[in-house]
């Protein structure tokens, strides 16, 4: 005999009756589960620990003026054996800089292939 489907046509799209894990249902539509447009609280705020993309970008250690980001380019890092992504700048004389994307507080470096960039 079919399972009881309460007047729905098939028994996958009839209502749960089971009691759903502890702590889904406080959290379902709760600012900690990030609310949504029908939740009727607001979205938490970003974390800490998530960057988020400025518009501040650095200065051409040549020519000092500001330079706009050229994307990311994955590349081999010899000191940990890791690939890992170099964010590419450039200003407007056409100089060309990166650094690791993931360590952003190194110094930028001089593009060593920069006529693969213009």
């Amino acid at each position: 005999m079919a399972p009881e489907t309460r007047g729905h046509p098939h028994p996958r799209t009839a209502p749960s009756t089971a009691e759903p894990a502890p702590g889904i249902e406080a959290a379902r539509g709760t600012a900690a589960s990030g609310g949504g447009p029908d939740s009727g609280t607001e979205p938490r705020p970003p974390s800490d620990k998530v960057r988020r993309m400025t518009s501040d970008a650095p200065d051409c250690p040549e020519c000092r003026q500001p330079m706009e980001s050229g994307g990311l380019v994955l590349s081999g890092r010899e000191d940990d054996n890791r690939r890992a992504c170099r964010a590419l700048w450039r200003c407007p004389e056409r100089h060309i800089w990166w650094n690791w994307a993931d360590r952003p507080d190194e110094p930028l470096d001089a593009c060593p292939v920069p006529e693969l960039f213009r």
